[in-house]
């Protein structure tokens, strides 16, 4: 049975309209809360490939992402061709247009389900009230800037570099990485992994370079940036991390579920093809639904014994946050040195918390904000908050604990999770130190 979606009627900040833009829809979940989903596709589940493609160029839709490689991958994205899609206002991207696109294969025995919109801060900045903080810059366009800040140098912890030890591979799922001349940008990042083709868009919508400024405004995008200062995060807890790429949101912070199930299609084929293991991988991002998302299912393809850590999210909500409240899945809240975070998300389903307020890591090496008398200077380093930047300390204290006692991610989350010494807070699970 094919599933379909509610409008949301409930209030909105000045900030909907730009959701218009990115071609996302607001719907609401059995409880009439709030959830995003793109306007003009859906997901598909599939058994084979090409019939599946055909049944699309069938309904008059495209292909959403990349060439696939393998012949049978459990989830197809499906959407309008350019030259179909309705005129972009707030009536022309409503419910009614994914139900239209959920009914194309209502006939069939392919099953559709909304593609869920992926944001790495949660919804706070569009819904009033979805917060449990109120915070009035959330509810202005201010909320469009990246709230990093200029930072000075941290102090670097050198790689062990132990003999005969397998270091741990790593993987982001963000806005890529920021590079130069082929290489990682910043001189921190040497172990962060470059991968080829890195710029071809045929991989899907988003490559994986970390753009500072997608739509020439002269300003930061909201959260550009945000996979380099991650990969930094790792680095500095444990350097001896290899860490990997794929981009799955933009500069502004969206993704979906066909946008991340396309990046871990290709990045499986690409570690299959090397016979490299993948042992982490690092969700800073998450979306709510009315269920389970169809990420779980493009989760559940990763190869065995590779650990999901994600962020529980920044709504001050303990409205399951996904992929973190996937059955599985490492969830991770923010504390403010011994304390929740006013805006980290909690409950029942997170697992472990970590420092997620002012975190310093690395950045654009070269940014300026326009005017240059008013704006913002980053030569190399930023602090930022959210529960992002929790998720990687916590992925990197698996890595690391991983790396010494060379076990899976698996039994190294499980020393660490299942440590009764360790510091434990109420809805938030065991404190894991940075």
């Amino acid at each position: 049975m094919t599933a379909t979606i509610t409008s949301y009627d409930g209030p909105m900040t000045a900030l909907a309209d730009r959701l218009v833009s990115r071609r996302i829809t607001v719907a609401a979940d059995e409880q009439g809360r709030p959830y995003l989903v793109r306007a003009d596709s859906v997901v598909i589940d599939v058994d084979d490939v090409e019939e599946a493609t055909a049944r699309v160029a069938e309904r008059g839709l495209e292909v959403l992402g990349p060439p696939l490689v393998a012949r049978h991958p459990r989830l197809l994205g499906a959407r309008i061709r350019p030259a179909d899609r309705p005129t972009p206002d707030a009536r022309g991207w409503g419910a009614d247009v994914v139900n239209r696109l959920l009914d194309e294969f209502g006939s069939s025995d392919v099953v559709a389900r909304p593609n869920h919109v992926y944001l790495p801060d949660g919804i706070g900045h569009l819904v009033p009230g979805a917060r449990g903080e109120a915070d009035a810059n959330l509810h202005s366009l201010e909320a469009l800037v990246s709230t990093a800040r200029p930072a000075t140098t941290p102090n670097r912890r050198r790689p062990l570099d132990l003999p005969d030890r397998r270091r741990p591979n790593v993987l982001v799922l963000d806005t890529g990485l920021r590079t130069a001349s082929g290489r990682p940008e910043h001189p921190w990042l040497e172990r962060c992994v470059i991968h080829e083709p890195w710029l071809d868009r045929s991989a899907g919508r988003f490559n994986d370079e970390d753009e500072p400024d997608d739509d020439g405004r002269g300003q930061l995008d909201a959260q550009a940036g945000h996979g380099t200062f991650i990969s930094g995060i790792i680095h500095q807890r444990c350097p001896d991390a290899v860490v990997h790429h794929a981009g799955v949101l933009s500069s502004y912070g969206d993704g979906d579920d066909a946008s991340v199930a396309a990046a871990i299609e290709r990045v499986r084929h690409r570690f299959e093809r090397s016979g490299v293991p993948l042992d982490l991988v690092v969700c800073a991002f998450g979306a709510y639904g009315d269920g389970p998302p169809p990420l779980a299912d493009a989760l559940a393809t990763l190869p065995a014994g590779c650990v999901v850590v994600a962020a529980a999210g920044n709504d001050g909500t303990s409205r399951p946050f996904y992929p973190a409240a996937l059955p599985g899945v490492v969830a991770v809240g923010a504390v403010d040195v011994d304390r929740r975070a006013p805006f980290t998300n909690f409950g029942p389903w997170v697992d472990a918390c970590a420092q997620g307020v002012a975190t310093v890591s690395t950045f654009f090496v070269d940014f300026d904000d326009e005017p240059p008398d008013q704006g913002r200077r980053f030569r190399g380093w930023a602090s930022w908050s959210g529960t992002s930047f929790a998720a990687p300390v916590v992925g990197a204290a698996i890595a690391q604990c991983q790396y010494l006692h060379q076990s899976t991610a698996p039994a190294a989350w499980q020393a660490i999770g299942g440590d009764r010494r360790r510091l434990r807070i109420g809805d938030l699970g065991v404190f894991v130190p940075g």
